[in-house]
């Protein structure tokens, strides 16, 4: 469960930094805010892709690996949205993806707990 549910918090910090990025970018990249966005998104995509590594670890579904892929994918593509509305609507992509794989995932994690004595 702590390797699922730092999944799902991880990116969605990693979420919440690319829209940030994206914001300062279309206010201008010539900005230092921009650069520390940029650098905040940076460090927060690498600490992702160490929880997606640590997701394809443990996953005995495939499906749940396939799902963290996606909403992985969906989270680094964000700050190419050309305006606020594509942002917006690839933010709410990243979330979708994240509640599937948090829904499949604790199917896992509920079929896998000890049974009470």
């Amino acid at each position: 469960m702590a390797v699922y549910s730092g999944f799902a918090g991880t990116v969605l910090e990693f979420r919440s930094a690319q829209y940030n990025r994206a914001l300062q970018a279309f206010e201008g990249k010539e900005d230092t805010a921009y650069d520390e966005a940029k650098a905040t998104s940076y460090r927060l995509r690498a600490a992702s892709w160490h929880s997606l590594y640590r997701v394809r670890l443990l996953a005995d579904d495939p499906e749940i690996t396939r799902l963290a892929e996606s909403a992985m994918a969906l989270t680094a593509d964000m700050h190419d949205s050309k305006d606020r509305a594509a942002l917006t609507q690839r933010g709410d992509g990243v979330r979708e993806a994240v509640e599937e794989f948090v829904t499949r995932a604790s199917a896992e994690v509920t079929r896998a707990k000890p049974l009470p004595k």
